[in-house]
């Protein structure tokens, strides 16, 4: 059974799609899906778009259709913690769809469930955060240029593990970081698709991990180039933590 990859935007998928040994293509649901193999694994890899229902719709499709036995979701995202600095990569351990605001429920907690949170696999969570690490580490010096990373400040990142929040909203006000921070625990990063693609994946039963490097502070001083961070930075380190990360699967 294969491994799927999905990410949310073309400049997020662009080396993936480079690497991996084409055998095969179908669109279905208005997305295009490549199967082959990736980084010595059989695998789907696809582009889902931006937004919670783009993301659940992609990762209905890999499970259902294509039979995914993984599924792995990598991107950016607006760091909320504050030790988090741009370039650093967030390993979800569980994910909160924090636009979910239902009566009779408890905040974030998606109608049907018992909690307001999906659990990540903590194996997959490990072998996720090592293979960031590992990829930092080894490989980051030597596959992407120094002075792509000097604009951003990038000189060390590092891989935090924990929370990942999604919405359909842009996050750019303290205001709304610290109140997510009051009430979403170990909050890391804020992005617009991972939850959603882990609820489907806790409904079919599949393990699923976000990788999410991050661009900015989601706030209002955020000042990077968010195209050229993708094409300078962020597209490497998907890339690599996704590579390290399906070799040790």
């Amino acid at each position: 059974m294969p491994i799927g990859v999905l990410c949310a935007m073309t400049g997020e998928i662009a080396l993936l799609r480079e690497d991996m040994e084409v055998t095969g293509r179908e669109t279905v649901g208005g997305r295009e899906f490549l199967t082959g193999r990736l980084y010595g694994r059989e695998a789907v890899l696809a582009l889902s778009g931006i937004g919670k229902v783009a993301a659940a719709c992609a990762a209905t499709i890999l499970l259902d259709h294509f039979g995914a036995e993984t599924l792995i979701f990598s991107g950016t995202a607006g760091g909320v913690d504050p030790t988090l600095r741009t370039g650093d990569l967030v390993v979800s351990d569980r994910s909160v769809q924090h636009d979910v605001d239902a009566i009779g429920e408890a905040l974030f907690q998606v109608p049907g469930y018992d909690q307001p949170w999906f659990d990540g696999d903590q194996r997959l969570t490990a072998l996720a955060a090592e293979a960031a690490a590992r990829f930092f580490e080894r490989d980051m010096a030597g596959e992407v240029p120094t002075e792509h990373l000097a604009p951003f400040g990038i000189t060390r990142p590092r891989v935090a593990v924990g929370t990942i929040a999604s919405g359909d909203q842009f996050i750019s006000e303290r205001e709304k970081n610290r109140w997510l921070s009051e009430h979403i625990g170990n909050l890391r990063c804020v992005e617009m698709e991972g939850a959603a693609a882990a609820q489907v994946c806790v409904e079919f039963g599949v393990p699923h991990v976000i990788l999410r490097v991050i661009s900015d502070g989601a706030n209002e001083e955020s000042a990077v180039d968010f195209e050229a961070f993708i094409d300078q930075a962020a597209r490497y380190f998907t890339r690599g933590a996704v590579r390290e990360l399906i070799k040790s699967l």
